[in-house]
């Protein structure tokens, strides 16, 4: 069976990283534009639903350690005053 010329193109796409990029673009509008005064609280949910899907996609890639970074970066969020002062991250 021989494989159609769009199918062997399509192999040398990295899909992972398109949509990492696409993910990372996203993540950068909704910081920029989810500071707009009189916002509620749901553009700031999305916006670390984004950084999850990041981090969701490095680990699918494979790279490990950028994911454990993003999900470090993202676990910050959700750390009290007296976490961070008894030196939990």
């Amino acid at each position: 069976m021989v494989a159609s010329p769009g199918f062997a193109n399509e192999k040398k796409v990295e899909h992972l990283a398109v949509i990492n990029d696409m993910y990372t673009k996203a993540y950068e509008l909704f910081k920029k534009y989810s500071s707009v005064p009189g916002e509620g609280q749901g553009q700031g949910r999305l916006t670390l639903w984004i950084a999850y899907r990041i981090a969701q996609t490095y680990y699918d890639a494979g790279k490990f350690d950028m994911a454990v970074r993003s999900v470090l970066s993202i676990s910050l969020t959700f750390r009290t005053p007296a976490e961070m002062s008894i030196g939990l991250l």
